[in-house]
């Protein structure tokens, strides 16, 4: 009789370690264990909720404490310190940028998306940094819902090769010559010419530092260390160190600019005391003076990376002072740092008009607009305010356009004509 042998199963052997990466998920003899299977459909059932590989890409890498709803930006998780693009608060991903490009010299600063609305994003343009850049804009509440959709277009010949715009020409010549001024009257001038000089040198400050301030939400050059270059000169006329800017007005400002104290995350500019009544100008140009520092440490806290970057600045603007006081310590103190603070001053009163007063429901009536030719020539359409709190990463030679989109839903009594 024959006999039965019964079928015995067949023992595979466990694929190595290549054959597994290839494969990209676990054989049937590492799933041996029940216990070991019920976490494995949990991660599938947790990355269903993951977002795409190109909205990852579009969104780049969250920095702790940005508000999505806001539409603050995220970072590539590979910039150094001198390639770190600035913190320019927006509510798309700048469509002809490819997010996976790092080196802000070679490429235009990676401008994230926030998650809520998900614009879709062309494809980078091959040909380069220097061609069309096309803007898709979402007018939004402050909560991320849309009003309206607008294009802003930057045409070719309004870009740069070295200059990210063409527009900052202008800028960069005055505050590279009043700097040259500042330099001969330091080296050259007399104690009594300086002394005569300060207040003459704070006036033409006055004009760098909304030079400064666009700088710093869209940087001028293409080249990194050129851009950190330009913040120690501008920095040295103007009385904010760089990123200051970054940390107190794009970080704090901008995020906070609707919540006046007694909230409990009030604008870093704010223009109500803690009890809720509201400052005069002469008072809040006091108290910004004297507590922006305070202010740029806090917000800088909740933002380590900015920061350190803060920080590290400070290195070469303190050097250079230092050299400046060993040298010729009078001439360095009414030159440049007397002139700087007076700038300083000025600038807090000159923006107390932008808010201060205002009940707002939203961004649109927010803020207090200066409708004026030579203003805005003069101040880099600072006075176009409204259109800039609704897209501050957009470079101030495009907001006259996104002004003239959003003006009928701008309150009349909030759009001045007159100069001053």
């Amino acid at each position: 009789m024959d006999q039965i042998v019964p079928d015995l199963p067949t023992v595979r052997s466990a694929p190595s370690k290549s054959e597994r990466r290839r494969s990209g998920r676990r054989t049937s003899i590492e799933r041996s264990s029940p216990r070991e299977r019920g976490p494995q459909r949990s991660n599938r059932v947790r990355s269903a909720a993951r977002p795409s590989s190109s909205e990852r890409q579009c969104r780049g890498k969250f920095i702790p404490g940005f508000s999505n709803a806001l539409g603050m930006p995220r970072y590539h998780k590979t910039f150094t310190f001198l390639t770190l693009p600035r913190p320019n608060p927006s509510i798309d991903c700048l469509s002809s940028v490819s997010p996976r490009r790092t080196r802000e010299s070679k490429r235009t600063d990676p401008m994230a998306a926030a998650s809520r609305p998900v614009l879709a994003a062309r494809p980078a343009d091959p040909r380069g940094i220097g061609d069309r850049r096309e803007f898709d804009l979402e007018a939004s509440q402050a909560a991320g819902s849309l009003e309206a959709s607008f294009r802003i277009t930057a045409a070719p010949d309004r870009r740069g090769t070295i200059l990210k715009y063409k527009a900052d020409r202008g800028p960069i010549a005055y505050g590279v010559a009043v700097f040259m001024l500042r330099l001969t009257l330091w080296a050259l001038a007399t104690p009594l010419i300086c002394v005569i000089s300060v207040l003459p040198l704070a006036g033409l400050s006055v004009f760098i530092a909304p030079i400064n301030h666009h700088h710093q939400h869209v940087n001028s050059f293409r080249a990194a260390w050129l851009n950190r270059l330009y913040d120690l000169l501008l920095a040295l006329q103007c009385g904010v160190a760089p990123y200051g800017w970054v940390l107190h007005h794009n970080l704090g400002h901008h995020l906070h600019y609707l919540n006046q104290p007694p909230h409990e995350s009030p604008d870093e500019s704010h223009w109500t005391r803690a009890d809720g009544t509201k400052m005069g100008i002469f008072a809040y140009s006091v108290h910004l003076f004297l507590h922006h520092q305070i202010d740029m440490v806090r917000v800088g806290l909740r933002h380590p990376r900015q920061f350190r970057y803060f920080l590290l600045m400070k290195l070469p603007l303190w050097g250079l002072i230092g050299v400046g006081l060993w040298l010729r310590p009078l001439e360095t103190v009414l030159v440049f740092l007397l002139p700087a603070l007076l700038t300083l001053f000025h600038t807090g009163w000159a923006t107390y008009e932008h808010h201060a007063g205002l009940t707002p429901n939203d961004h649109l009536d927010a803020s207090r607009n200066r409708d004026n030719r030579l203003y805005n020539a003069l101040t880099g359409n600072l006075g176009l305010h409204t259109a800039h709190h609704k897209r501050p990463g957009l470079h101030w030679s495009l907001l006259p356009e996104l002004h003239e989109k959003i003006r009928d839903q701008i309150p009349e009594e909030q759009i001045i004509k007159s100069f001053w």
